[in-house]
């Protein structure tokens, strides 16, 4: 992995920027459709307070998507199918997981609009699979395995993922007494983080075992 990020020049890392500033930028002009109740249960942050949420928003979003971008890198020489096809594949996958993320059962989902709670995944989502899009356009390479899926559906991933997940989520949320619906809704929130954990499973089957090797 790491003589992979080496053998990265100068004129790829750019590449990997601008397509990370091209997906935030996208973003952006996305939240300018998802509605908005007003209805936000947390007292204004120092961020908020100084001006400063859409400049953090941004950076946020920019690194977010740069790092995705050199996972990609380090992992699409694993991907079958055309650079496209690769670029979709990664981006449908962490869409699907950005999505199950948002879906958590927190103590505000019951008085956020249907709308409201569909915006973000969605257009988070759309974010991932445009940002995948360009990576596959821009940055990957035809696979010689086109056509050709070769995944090892081993299930101990699919497992152990989603038990130490769900037990590090239950530590957070007993111990740490992270903002949750756990004392509420205990059955709903591990529910949800076993599903998260399934899915990031899902996501180590697809796109790291080979890479991490």
């Amino acid at each position: 992995m790491k003589s992979m990020l080496f053998e990265i020049n100068k004129k790829r890392w750019l590449t990997l920027f601008l397509v990370a500033l091209s997906a935030t930028i996208f973003r952006l002009i996305l939240q300018a459709f998802i509605p908005s109740s007003g209805n936000n249960p947390f007292p204004p942050s120092v961020i908020v307070k100084a001006g400063l949420l859409i400049p953090s928003f941004t950076i946020y979003a920019l690194i977010t998507y740069f790092l995705l971008a050199v996972v990609f890198v380090i992992i699409q020489g694993h991907l079958p199918g055309t650079k496209i096809k690769k670029g979709l594949m990664f981006g449908f996958l962490f869409c699907m997981m950005w999505g199950i993320y948002l879906f958590e059962p927190l103590p505000h989902v019951s008085s956020t609009s249907l709308t409201e709670l569909f915006a973000y995944p969605i257009v988070d989502g759309i974010s991932l699979v445009f940002l995948g899009l360009l990576l596959g356009k821009f940055v990957a390479i035809d696979s010689q395995l086109v056509g050709k899926v070769y995944i090892n559906f081993n299930i101990v991933p699919l497992i152990a993922i989603p038990v130490c997940f769900l037990a590090l989520r239950v530590f957070f949320y007993s111990i740490v007494h992270i903002y949750s619906s756990f004392t509420t809704n205990p059955l709903g929130t591990m529910i949800w983080a076993v599903a998260s954990g399934i899915w990031i499973g899902v996501l180590y089957l697809f796109l790291g075992q080979k890479a991490l090797r």
